[in-house]
């Protein structure tokens, strides 16, 4: 079963593009409805997230009220 968060800590800004194209692919094949992608509090890293899901013409979700340090995509817009 695919698991449907992406943890980026750890990860270079270089690297995150394709590893969420490539989590979004997998997940749109798994049949996921939405994922969540964990970008802590960086704007770079949220702001590359986010053109992915443009490019995919997902809706998505910056966090909630206490926490803003992840993105929720919606697999079922694409």
């Amino acid at each position: 079963m695919m698991n449907n968060i992406l943890d980026l800590h750890g990860k270079r800004h270089h690297e995150v593009e394709n590893d969420v194209a490539r989590f979004i692919n997998d997940s749109l094949n798994s049949g996921l409805s939405s994922v969540d992608i964990i970008t802590g509090y960086s704007d770079k890293m949220q702001d590359i997230v986010i053109d992915v899901a443009k490019q995919y013409q997902l809706d998505y979700v910056i966090g909630d009220y206490n926490n803003r340090g992840y993105i929720t995509l919606h697999l079922w817009s694409y």
